[in-house]
């Protein structure tokens, strides 16, 4: 997944940064609030498990596009990337049959 969004910002003139909040959903709010004011958009690939404070989700709200990868936070309104692991899990049942 990382190098697939590597290549497609680079073939766009844009690098990709990636950092690693150990899945702690305090450095993910650190990282956020550094990256916010320096970067053009942002991907997270967040720990989930957890309501974002209204602040919180505001701030990502007021800085550059976040689209969320894998799952969207609850209480965070941004564009998402989500696998629904259900249809999934039915599909693959079904077509192994």
């Amino acid at each position: 997944m990382v190098r697939g969004a590597e290549y497609a910002a680079r073939e766009r003139g844009y690098f990709l940064i990636v950092l690693d909040s150990q899945r702690s959903h305090d450095t993910e709010i650190d990282m956020m609030a550094l990256l916010r004011p320096r970067v053009d958009g942002i991907l997270l690939v967040t720990t989930g498990g957890y309501k974002w404070s209204a602040e919180n989700a505001a701030a990502i709200a007021s800085g550059p596009p976040v689209v969320c990868v894998d799952c969207l936070p609850e209480g965070l309104n941004t564009d998402s990337v989500c696998v629904d692991g259900r249809k999934t899990k039915q599909k693959n049942l079904t077509s192994s049959s």
